[in-house]
């Protein structure tokens, strides 16, 4: 299963050996997502080992880890039309949900959330932590 997957269950994978962990690193799915992802949790590296508890080294480790499990494509790459339909919907929820939209949308596939918001839209499917556990 091919799966958008939204920058939080990135996060929640690296403070915690958690599902979300699990999840990343399961075979059952093919993720994608933006470069903007691996930048944003760049962004916050200090707060990311603060809250995990990690060694710079071992987080590097599962940094890697995790980021090779997921597909990134450019952002300018995606289609035109695909950006505008999720701007049009996101615009009204959360924007900055837009390039996860336009991806899942122009991928033909499912998103991987637990925002609230993403559920407020009717274009894909969103998947929750919990649903996609009960796939494993």
């Amino acid at each position: 299963m091919k799966l958008v997957v939204d920058s939080n269950r990135i996060f929640a994978a690296l403070i915690k050996d958690s599902v979300s962990r699990e999840i990343l690193e399961s075979p059952k799915f093919k993720f994608i997502g933006v470069h903007f992802s691996e930048t944003e949790v760049k962004k916050y590296e200090k707060i990311i080992l603060r809250k995990a508890g990690l060694s710079r080294k071992d987080y590097q480790k599962l940094f890697d880890l995790l980021f090779s499990r997921i597909l990134l494509l450019d952002e300018q790459g995606l289609k035109e039309n695909f950006f505008n339909e999720a701007f049009k919907v996101t615009q009204k929820i959360d924007e900055s949900d837009t390039l996860f939209l336009a991806l899942a949308l122009q991928e033909n596939c499912g998103i991987w959330s637990d925002d609230k918001h993403f559920k407020q839209q009717n274009k894909v499917k969103v998947y929750t932590t919990k649903q996609l556990i009960e796939l494993l």
